[in-house]
């Protein structure tokens, strides 16, 4: 098993950390045989280029499968954002990729629709300002992460929890929110909430309701203005157990908690979930290297790939019988994991 988190559109030095892993060859196809490659969440947001990994992951899904391995991708925070209409973290290169697909009418009708929302606060926006807030791209990019969007409904289908073995993968960590719970309850009520979410997101747009350019925190507002049923069921999901700091996509307690508070918790979560041990990114890591901590049931690779914003590197953690390493980007063999030392003072 091979697992890398948080490309955050970082696509060249991502392909560098497959290449590294032994995984894809000069061409980007897939050389990984029968390996299961884990995409630990967070391929969008920060850089410019996560439209390229989003479709070399769809490709090498399929070419994987067809030589006996496996490509998965668990859903990160930022998957979840642009899924929801939360885009603060959104680059310009980011939306400027699906500019081709859209068209000046698209936009004109964008605008018109703008203007004419009840809903929007103030004096509407001069087409300049509206160009300038809504950068050429925007609207395509909201189609395309809409449920019946291609990157929607392909995120749409990815687990946030993901187990392989005696390991599981989740993005941000465990907390004791999930003890409660098993893996099928976490992939479908919790993640069944995410799609109901998207798809009233997209119904509501479709039939004018709701205006693509809503961010994600001003829907509440919107929806205590007003008594249509399909805007109170969004209301209702917005209090959803994954935009909470408990949520699979969003908590640090297995990063950040120190162990007298975290061990015994995180070993409770474990034994419930039936697994030994987790991997997990989110949380860039000390010296942006791949650590053991808590007693190895944890496993930290988030090692900060975008450098322009983490000062990090592409990390692909190795998972065999015979043990753990890690290969960092551009390096020709696997080093060791070492374990993280707990702070103290």
């Amino acid at each position: 098993i091979v697992a890398i988190s948080d490309v955050h559109g970082a696509h060249q030095a991502f392909v560098e950390t497959l290449q590294a892993a032994g995984v894809v060859d000069e061409a980007t196809a897939w050389t990984g045989g029968r390996t299961h490659l884990v995409i630990v969440g967070d391929i969008l947001d920060r850089g410019d280029e996560s439209r390229r990994s989003m479709d070399l992951l769809m490709r090498l899904e399929r070419e994987a499968a067809a030589a006996g391995g496996l490509v998965h991708v668990v859903l990160g925070n930022h998957e979840l954002m642009n899924l929801v209409g939360d885009l603060r973290y959104v680059a310009k290169g980011e939306f400027a990729a699906f500019a081709a697909e859209e068209s000046p009418a698209m936009r004109d009708a964008a605008y018109a629709r703008h203007v004419r929302d009840p809903a929007r606060p103030g004096a509407p926006p001069t087409r300049e300002e509206f160009d300038a807030r809504f950068p050429p791209g925007f609207f395509a990019h909201r189609t395309a992460f809409s449920a019946d969007g291609a990157y929607g409904r392909w995120l749409l289908q990815k687990p946030l929890v993901l187990r392989i073995n005696d390991t599981l993968f989740v993005h941000a960590g465990l907390g004791t929110a999930l003890a409660a719970m098993s893996l099928p309850e976490i992939n479908g009520r919790l993640r069944g909430e995410l799609i109901e979410y998207v798809e009233l997101l997209t119904r509501l747009a479709s039939e004018g309701q709701l205006d693509p350019t809503t961010d994600f925190h001003a829907i509440p507002a919107l929806a205590a203005a007003g008594a249509d049923p399909l805007l109170q069921r969004l209301l209702e999901l917005h209090g959803s157990m994954i935009h909470a700091p408990a949520s699979p996509l969003w908590y640090r307690g297995n990063a950040g908690c120190g162990p007298l508070i975290e061990q015994d918790r995180l070993a409770a979560i474990l034994l419930a979930l039936g697994s030994r041990r987790a991997v997990i990114g989110h949380t860039p890591t000390f010296r942006r290297r791949v650590w053991r901590r808590l007693d190895d049931r944890i496993l930290l690779i988030d090692a900060g790939m975008l450098h322009s914003h983490y000062s990090g590197q592409g990390a692909a953690l190795l998972l065999e019988q015979s043990g753990l390493s890690v290969f960092y980007q551009g390096a020709e063999r696997a080093v060791a994991v070492e374990e993280l030392a707990p702070r103290s003072g």
